[in-house]
């Protein structure tokens, strides 16, 4: 029997905070566990979901690439690990949009896997629960996945929205509430009402936490990105402890911007705390397809039609370094088999060559040549025929990559 969607918000929550004392001391994961009573809750919760998740390991004579593999590399990297779904993706050799789904398989499977154990107290602790203070909003905010990439919000303006819709809760608080200044942004790839909720929810945990104290907003663009930061900080004394509904305030931001392909990041210290939400722009994106097939062109160009890439498809390489001093491409897509020229040879040129040398190049071929191309330079290898969800994460892979400085394996 699958556990129930608020039994699942809970584990759902708790992970993403696995190590923040403070968050989980107040948990109510620890009354659905019976954890409420040990003398150091914070720890006992951590450790009965580490054990949890250990326990999902699969035997060694499991195949390497079967579902119960995926969900517990999945749990170790996204929550034992800490890393973010860029390094996640870059870890497992999948695109970012797929490591969202998987995440949210495995939170399910080891959801199911304690309520199995532990069902009469979760099923005590749900029915004794008046609200659920994380809800679910995976599912009621399911469409946000959905959401098409060239949706544009222009980010001060739904900034400014929410801190008016604020003012009066920070004015309860004593909490200065500072006028957001941002410079000339590009339009974020997210829908409005879901950024406004996300920073009110966001704004809302930072606000409680630091009463008496003030919140101040700063926005940058970094490469294909937005950076919104919130800080906050405490009038006289530490931050307050963040209780189950601040935490809820924080977790709700966080999905809905993980939703929409961003990721929200939390630190603090003794008198201060950051929220940082960092969301994709809605720029567009060129990407040159080098390729001597012209319906293959085609298709390439009906798959990227209305997202943020735009491509651009010549079919020979001659002259092909004359054109790239006018058309600066930040992504390449190689065929290697191509009449008039060896395509490695171009390979090795493109890496060479300094106005191509940081670009980005995914080899996609028919040759099962995958460990040829990356030896040879490439960032990720599609082998054709290619699907239109391989394509894009390839592409929003080694753009992902290109942004953190790290390499993208395909």
């Amino acid at each position: 029997m699958p556990a129930p969607a608020p039994f699942v918000s809970q584990v759902r929550h708790a992970l993403a905070h696995l190590y923040d004392p403070d968050i989980l001391r107040s948990h109510p994961l620890l009354v659905s566990l019976g954890l409420s009573g040990s003398a150091n809750p914070q720890a006992a919760l951590r450790d009965a979901l580490l054990a949890a998740i250990e326990s999902l390991r699969p035997a060694a004579t499991v195949p390497v690439a079967s579902r119960a593999w995926r969900v517990y590399k999945v749990l170790q990297c996204r929550y034992v690990q800490q890393m973010d779904q860029e390094q996640t993706a870059d870890q497992l050799g999948v695109g970012v949009r797929h490591v969202r789904r998987e995440q949210h398989v495995a939170v399910q499977v080891l959801a199911d896997m304690l309520y199995q154990k532990h069902a009469a107290m979760i099923d005590a602790s749900l029915r004794a629960t008046t609200s659920d203070a994380t809800s679910d909003l995976d599912s009621e905010l399911s469409w946000l996945r959905e959401a098409s990439q060239d949706e544009a919000t222009a980010v001060a303006d739904v900034l400014m929205a929410a801190r008016e819709l604020l003012m009066p809760l920070a004015s309860a608080r004593a909490v200065e509430l500072a006028t957001p200044q941002i410079p000339p942004l590009p339009a974020a790839s997210i829908h409005s009402t879901a950024l406004r909720q996300a920073l009110v929810s966001a704004t809302t945990y930072a606000i409680r936490r630091s009463a008496g104290g003030s919140v101040h907003f700063t926005a940058e663009a970094q490469g294909n990105q937005i950076s919104i930061v919130i800080s906050a900080r405490a009038g006289d004394g530490p931050l307050r402890p963040a209780v189950a509904d601040e935490a809820a305030s924080l977790q709700a931001a966080s999905t809905i911007v993980s939703m929409a392909g961003g990721r929200l990041e939390m630190s603090e210290g003794y008198s201060a705390l950051t929220v940082t939400l960092t969301l994709p722009t809605t720029g567009v994106v060129d990407v040159l397809l080098i390729d001597d097939n012209a319906d293959f062109a085609q298709l390439f160009a009906r798959y990227v039609a209305g997202t943020r890439y735009r491509l651009q498809s010549i079919s020979s390489a001659a002259g092909l370094f004359g054109r790239l001093s006018s058309y600066h491409p930040q992504i390449i897509v190689l065929d290697v088999m191509i009449p008039d020229v060896d395509g490695w040879e171009i390979l090795g040129r493109l890496r060479q060559h300094p106005l191509t040398s940081n670009v980005p190049v995914i080899v996609c071929t028919i040759l099962p040549e995958r460990d040829l191309a990356l030896s040879l330079g490439a960032n990720a290898f599609l082998a054709k025929p290619v699907t239109r969800q391989q394509l894009l994460e390839a592409m929003d892979r080694v753009l992902g990559a290109q942004q953190t400085g790290s390499h993208s394996p395909p």
